[in-house]
């Protein structure tokens, strides 16, 4: 038998396995149909379909049942991708993010939510919050942590100012590459124009290749994009979806300072049930996460205290009462560990002398 036969053999029951695929894949929407007409029907319903411990529940059992050929993250790419469709049927979807098309954030949402979903664009991480919180969209999804430059303070702000309820993490590797309008000289560059994040992350390319050039910063990577399509003389430090998204010339692949660059992206809808309370959905939340926000909330109390001498150690104060009623840790999506909560026992300030300090762990004004 031939190289043509043997491939048109193989072909052939490769087709036949499609057709399978097919079938299963709409029987299994049909069944997703019916379970999204049960919950309709029911007094406990939420009004959302999404559920992301179910769908963690599922992809971690196939993925754990993998033995290849495909790898692990090819497999959960693909019932991503099932599982995001099937949603699709039995409500909308939508999710806002951190736009315009192109950015990081568009790939977080892809990643963490499918693409059988309604997007929108905001121009701001506020503006995401807000948008969510209006209705405009049921879920939310923001950059919270870098590896190299740290926490996001803006999404944090927003996790305290805002009544959220998180239910996901996707961890995005970040890779920058600097673009332009058409091919052209770096001596011809007159600026630099990306999201702060991006020109933080790659500070030191910058200063070595072009010195104190004047640098803009941006609302996202993908409108810096969108902006130097239209200008000569600027270039961008964008993504490569950005790239083709605005077919920007690359001038230079991954300038990143450091290599291995990654984000964490938070996705959350508006605080129904506090989530904390359930077992589930502490699983969803990496310790990097928790431990991030934890040190945070234990800086920014330490940072607001005007004398830090008075930090001695006490098994009780109020002012521990006081910060575990704080909703910033009210909200968290994890129960505190003993240690930490040794940690905030630690913290010990006069809280008589300094009314501003109690009546800001008190959520009566802003820090």
């Amino acid at each position: 038998m031939g190289m043509g036969n043997k491939v048109k053999e193989l072909r052939d029951k490769i087709d036949e396995i499609d057709l399978k695929i097919l079938d299963l894949i709409q029987s299994r929407a049909i069944h997703a149909s019916k379970i999204g007409e049960i919950k309709k029907e029911s007094t406990d319903f939420d009004g959302t379909f999404y559920k992301p411990e179910r769908e963690k529940e599922i992809i971690d059992r196939l993925t754990q049942r993998n033995e290849g050929p495909l790898k692990i993250n090819n497999l959960r790419n693909i019932f991503k991708e099932i599982i995001s469709a099937c949603l699709s049927i039995e409500g909308e979807l939508s999710i806002s993010y951190l736009g315009p098309e192109g950015s990081f954030s568009d790939s977080a949402k892809k990643d963490h939510f499918g693409s059988s979903i309604t997007s929108q664009s905001e121009s701001t991480i506020e503006g995401i919050f807000k948008s969510v919180e209006m209705g405009a969209s049921n879920f939310g999804i923001v950059p919270f942590e870098n590896s190299s430059q740290g926490v996001i303070n803006t999404t944090l702000n927003c996790l305290s100012d805002f009544n959220v309820q998180i239910c996901g993490e996707t961890i995005v590797n970040i890779e920058h590459h600097l673009a332009s309008k058409k091919d052209i000289e770096f001596s011809q560059i007159k600026k630099v124009v990306s999201h702060p994040q991006a020109l933080g992350q790659c500070s030191k390319w910058i200063d070595k290749n072009f010195g104190d050039i004047n640098q803009v910063p941006m609302n996202s990577t993908a409108e810096a994009a969108k902006f130097v399509s239209s200008n000569d003389n600027s270039v961008a430090i964008v993504s490569d979806l950005a790239i083709e998204r605005y077919q920007l010339h690359c001038l230079s692949r991954s300038i990143q300072d450091f290599k291995d660059n990654q984000t964490s992206f938070l996705a959350w809808k508006e605080n129904i049930i506090a989530l904390h309370k359930s077992k589930d959905s502490q699983n969803i939340l990496s310790n990097t996460y928790k431990r991030l926000v934890f040190d945070e909330i234990c800086a920014n109390f330490l940072v607001l205290s005007e004398n830090r001498k008075k930090i001695k150690k006490h098994k009780k104060n109020k002012l521990f009462e006081s910060i575990l009623s704080n909703q910033i840790l009210q909200k968290l999506p994890f129960k505190l560990t003993k240690s930490q909560k040794n940690v905030l026992e630690e913290i010990n300030l006069d809280l008589k002398s300094d009314t501003r300090m109690f009546r800001i762990i008190q959520g009566d004004v802003g820090s």
